[in-house]
């Protein structure tokens, strides 16, 4: 009998990273697959994750170095099975995760502003993997979809023409402080976030990492943040703008 059927989408959700990493227990693995062949939400976040694995597998040798040989040596398999892991795989994706972005900056910088602008510039790249950054989104019915699904309220930014930001769409993404609302917008066809979280956090950071510059503040009840590769001038405008917004 197919018991996903009585799984919500917040359920299944939580099983799409092991499902993603292969790692996930027969039965599980089951149950996301028949939950995805009728629910074109969770199979774009599904496609989502594979797309974001995709991209750390290509990057794996260049990121694995980067965390200390401690933390490299606790996410190897058990001595008695190092041998025959290694005939095909240096480490496994899940591990390749945390060497990239725990080991690189929890762990090496211990600093948890480096780690959330990691964590929400992964994000973003991910995210555009799998994105048609053609498309034209309205704002208001972006803001009225994500308080409908999620019960908070998110201010979203409807484009900027004088730099030619434009609104793609509104995903749901999890980072170090919790649920956080993904803004996604093109600048003159480029990528661009805007991260929306529900608590003040941090006063005004600025952080260069993974390629990315990201801008981080808390204004009122929310905390934001800005991630692109645009010059620092444009993104200064671009947080300006998300300033004026009030939730």
């Amino acid at each position: 009998m197919d018991t996903s059927r009585s799984r919500p989408c917040d359920e299944i959700e939580l099983l799409l990273t092991p499902w993603a990493d292969g790692e996930a227990p027969a039965a599980d693995r089951a149950g996301v697959d028949a939950h995805l062949s009728r629910c074109p939400t969770c199979r774009a976040q599904a496609t989502a994750e594979e797309a974001g694995r995709a991209v750390l597998r290509a990057r794996r040798a260049s990121l694995a170095p980067l965390a200390p040989a401690s933390l490299r040596a606790r996410c190897q398999p058990p001595t008695s099975a190092v041998s025959l892991v290694r005939r095909w795989v240096p480490l496994s994706l899940a591990a390749t995760l945390v060497l990239a972005i725990g080991g690189a900056f929890l762990y090496s910088l211990n600093n948890r502003v480096d780690a959330l602008a990691a964590s929400i510039t992964a994000d973003h790249v991910k995210c555009f993997k799998l994105a048609d950054t053609n498309r034209r989104a309205e704002a208001a019915v972006e803001a009225a979809r994500w308080e409908q699904r999620f019960g908070w309220k998110v201010a979203v930014l409807p484009g900027v023409a004088a730099d030619d930001i434009r609104l793609v769409g509104v995903r749901r993404c999890l980072s170090s402080e919790g649920q956080v609302a993904h803004l996604m917008y093109t600048c003159q066809g480029r990528p661009l976030s805007v991260f929306v979280w529900r608590k003040p956090e941090y006063n005004q950071r600025e952080v260069e990492i993974l390629g990315h510059k990201t801008l981080l503040w808390s204004s009122a009840d929310r905390m934001y943040a800005v991630v692109g590769t645009e010059s620092p001038e444009r993104m200064a405008r671009v947080a300006a703008y998300v300033r004026q917004i009030k939730e």
